[in-house]
């Protein structure tokens, strides 16, 4: 799961959380994204009343997996999974309404969301259901169409009016002079992200400017129990649920055949914001999914002299390789460029830190380079952190400078004060230099200190 949904969840209310897990299929995701250890501990407690924090300590005697338990129980508490009695926080027990969920689910077995009508009777089955192709290459444009917007490229269809706007309000791209889209440092950062993450970033700005958090978060933990392509029911879903099909479908995340069909498709994209995309896909899907995306996908091969070869067929791929390197040369399926002190810089300027650089460049490295010890040479890895490191040789304080003295005694006198005090910053033979917010205690005592040179 994204350790950002999580921290997300981690911050909610009480009965928000409650109003959640009365989902089974919220129930479920959290259930499985939990720590080993933790996972354990629910299933233990399933049918167990409560448990003191004694006996529960007890199942972890091994010093070697204290810290294990110890973060075990406390992402439990945050999640409020577990709960300490309000008069008595020694004893432990299971939500009530997270048990009841988990107890059904093990009792009705696996099944899949939105299958059935409200009626109870399954939705017929679509005499025209698109190809799983289909359905992936329209989303796939949907969600490059706002990539492509945020790097400022027009070679693709701009996306909705309403995504360009959320995309300006999350500060990703800004208006130029020209009234142009212009990527921002959050732009940059936000383009160097997995897809994964970059879905869920969207994804959290459109539910906190929601008045229905809630029902958007259900939906997405029920679309990770989908598989792409799979036939839902619109029916099945709530009203507010279905408000939402119109913002989905323009993120890439479901496919509809028209507004009014009675029936949409989640794609891979909507299937994975919660979890990898290969964990829930079914085997033919993932296959089909792969092949499609190594065609369109994006290899990079690095050498120790700085090179980088790119090979992609998409200019998505070369825009967000000029944001780090100097591109040398674009072919229609390979670009050439170099990793230099001015790219990185400009990229590290931008808001990008060498580390993103380097996982970028280790999560696209080409299939061949992985049986190398090292996919990056060491020397790249290096130079780019030692470039990110010179920006830090020098520390920045704001505060405020003394000088011109009345005399050499009150130099010398304010200059005993702030060492001894611990005020100063830096100094010189004239000069005295102290942080901002002890600039008036030292104020009063030159004010003090001249009072007192005078009436000698």
């Amino acid at each position: 799961m994204q350790a950002d949904l999580f921290e997300y969840l981690e911050t909610q209310d009480a009965p928000v959380l409650d109003r959640l897990y009365e989902c089974n299929w919220t129930t479920q995701s959290i259930l499985r994204a939990l720590p080993s250890v933790a996972k354990s501990y629910v299933l233990r407690l399933l049918y167990m009343d409560d448990i003191t924090r004694t006996e529960l300590d007890s199942w972890a005697e091994p010093k070697a997996v204290a810290d294990e338990h110890r973060y075990a129980v406390n992402e439990l508490l945050k999640l409020r999974v577990m709960m300490k009695d309000p008069k008595n926080p020694d004893i432990l027990s299971l939500n009530p309404v997270f048990r009841k969920q988990v107890q059904t689910s093990l009792v009705t077995g696996v099944t899949k969301p939105w299958q059935k009508l409200k009626t109870g009777k399954r939705l017929a089955a679509d005499s025209k259901a698109p190809e799983l192709e289909t359905v992936e290459h329209e989303s796939q444009e949907r969600w490059q169409s706002l990539l492509y917007f945020i790097v400022a490229s027009e070679s693709r269809k701009r996306p909705p009016r309403d995504v360009i706007e959320l995309l300006l309000t999350m500060g990703l791209v800004r208006k130029s002079r020209e009234l142009k889209p212009e990527i921002t440092n959050d732009g940059c950062q936000f383009i160097m992200m997995d897809i994964q993450a970059q879905i869920w970033k969207v994804m959290k700005h459109y539910i906190l400017k929601s008045e229905s958090p809630g029902d958007i978060l259900k939906m997405v933990f029920c679309m990770s129990f989908c598989s792409p392509g799979t036939m839902c029911a619109v029916e099945a879903l709530t009203e507010t649920q279905k408000d939402l099909l119109a913002d989905f479908e323009k993120f890439g995340l479901i496919w509809r055949r028209k507004p009014t069909s009675r029936r949409f498709y989640p794609t891979s994209l909507g299937v994975n914001i919660v979890f990898d995309r290969k964990t829930w896909m079914p085997e033919e899907a993932a296959d089909k999914s792969i092949a499609e995306e190594g065609l369109a996908g994006l290899s990079l091969v690095l050498e120790s002299n700085f090179k980088v070869y790119a090979y992609t067929m998409l200019e998505l791929h070369a825009e967000m390789l000029n944001l780090f390197v100097d591109i040398e040369c674009i072919l229609p399926n390979l670009v050439v460029g170099l990793i230099t002190r001015s790219s990185i810089t400009k990229a590290l300027n931008k808001g990008i830190k060498a580390q993103q650089i380097i996982h970028f460049l280790t999560s696209k490295i080409h299939p061949k380079c992985l049986m190398r010890t090292n996919v990056i040479p060491d020397n790249v890895t290096d130079q780019i952190l030692l470039w990110e490191k010179e920006r830090s040789r020098i520390k920045y304080d704001p505060g405020w400078m003394f000088s011109r003295f009345d005399s050499p005694q009150l130099f010398k006198s304010t200059l005993k004060f702030c060492t001894q005090m611990g005020l100063l910053v830096w100094s010189d033979s004239e000069r005295i230099f102290v942080s901002h917010e002890n600039k008036p205690r030292v104020n009063e005592y030159i004010k003090t200190e001249k009072k007192r040179l005078n009436n000698r």
